[in-house]
């Protein structure tokens, strides 16, 4: 379930980073709060989530020339920079992602891992 980082009763664990498709693009960040949105022309509602933008870093954990491993589960992300809030429909929320925070940087992890197989 994907929280708001505003939602009050979750603070122990980290459940509003999320994966959502914009533009054509996979983008991530961190849901700040919901919102519903409704036209009274036509009666109709649409829900939507205001969201944190992360820049995402090209850049790859390891650097292993010899065998050119890769970690497809994990993403960087710049610690300093954000990418503004968006406004997100909900239907465009793929996945909640684990973040982790270093001293320089925010490592988001995207499970299952569907890369690597025992």
């Amino acid at each position: 379930m994907i929280h708001s980082q505003k939602y009050s009763k979750v603070r122990q664990r980290n459940s509003y980073t999320v994966s959502y498709a914009q533009h054509g693009e996979i983008c991530y960040g961190e849901v700040l709060f919901f919102a519903e949105v409704v036209d009274p022309e036509i009666d109709e509602s649409s829900a939507y989530a205001f969201v944190k933008g992360y820049v995402k870093k090209d850049m790859n954990l390891v650097a292993d020339l010899t065998t050119n491993l890769k970690t497809y589960g994990l993403l960087i992300f710049e610690k300093e920079r954000q990418d503004g809030i968006r406004l997100v429909r909900l239907e465009k929320i793929n996945q909640k992602i684990v973040l982790m925070e270093s001293e320089h940087m925010f490592i988001g992890g995207i499970f299952p891992n569907f890369y690597e197989k025992d």
